[in-house]
């Protein structure tokens, strides 16, 4: 059975937010969102609302579009590391 729509671009998302370094739970507080539902879109799990997905695209920096290039290999707009620092 073929993924859903609903999945791929979960895993987007967790592709981006695995580019950056970052935890889910950052990528919440860098949206507004829900940690529980940042996993929950990430698994594909929930349908996302087009205002939720303009929050994790802003969060994560990306133009929502790239969000949507399912199968493209994701390459970083600034290589090196975009982890926050916890110092």
């Amino acid at each position: 059975m073929e993924p859903t729509y609903r999945y791929k671009l979960g895993r987007q998302i967790a592709g981006y937010r695995s580019l950056k370094g970052w935890s889910q739970e950052y990528l919440a507080l860098e949206t507004g969102l829900c940690r529980s539902y940042i996993g929950r879109v990430e698994r594909g799990e929930v349908s996302v609302g087009i205002d939720n997905l303009e929050k994790i695209a802003q969060g994560l920096g990306i133009p929502i579009y790239r969000l949507f290039f399912m199968g493209v290999e994701l390459v970083p707009q600034n290589p090196g590391n975009n982890a926050p620092s916890t110092t």
